[in-house]
């Protein structure tokens, strides 16, 4: 069994994300590669807020983008869950036992570098305190939630190899796009995201 088949299951998604798409090889020909990420939400300066970071200009494919932390599933990995907590450790220093898991939604096949990436959405209690790792990330971009849901902030522009239309998010100078922003678009349309950001009903008054 491939990590993400718990989670996701054998088959090909609905609508091919694609043209020539193959749910088992990515174009290169080679099997897709799983990875994972994580949409992480906690409070900062009394406003929900995520993190986005900056991919150092070494690190190949997507470099110097704005990405959700995250990364490829290792052989000593428990799950796709487990990958995004341990990449969003390295990444960031968040410490794994801190995230409560609120949604795990389905892959996103990234062409260009062969991955099909599972994005979760977690949350913290209290604000981190981010300890970006240096080999890996080039600067973090924290972004109050209802921000990104803005849609003077949101356009799609025709860009990118084999999905040719893409969602950009545009947050002061920097640009989300590609898949990182496919898979934000869904997120923020996700009704666990909803759930989390809806305010806390008072307690009922007793008769």
């Amino acid at each position: 069994m491939r990590p993400d088949d718990a989670l996701f299951g054998c088959g090909p998604p609905d609508a091919p994300p694609f043209d020539g798409f193959d749910p088992e090889r990515a174009p290169s020909g080679r099997p897709w590669r799983p990875a994972a990420v994580l949409f992480l939400l906690y409070p900062r300066a009394g406003a929900p807020t995520t993190v986005f970071t900056l991919r150092q200009a070494s690190l190949g494919a997507h470099a110097g983008q704005i990405s959700l932390p995250g990364g490829r599933f290792e052989p000593g990995d428990a799950s796709l869950w487990h990958t995004a907590l341990r990449e969003t450790h390295e990444e960031l220093g968040i410490p794994p036992a801190a995230v409560e898991r609120l949604a795990a939604l389905e892959p996103e096949y990234v062409a260009v570098s062969g991955y099909r990436v599972a994005p979760f959405i977690g949350a913290l209690a209290e604000p981190p305190a981010l300890r970006p790792d240096p080999r890996e990330v080039a600067g973090v971009l924290e972004v109050p939630v209802r921000a990104l849901l803005d849609p003077a902030i949101y356009r799609e522009e025709r860009r990118g190899v084999f999905v040719h239309v893409s969602p950009v998010y545009q947050c002061g100078p920097y640009e989300i796009w590609g898949a990182t922003a496919r898979m934000l678009k869904r997120i923020l349309a996700h009704p666990a995201l909803h759930r989390a950001l809806a305010p806390a009903s008072p307690p009922e008054r007793p008769c």
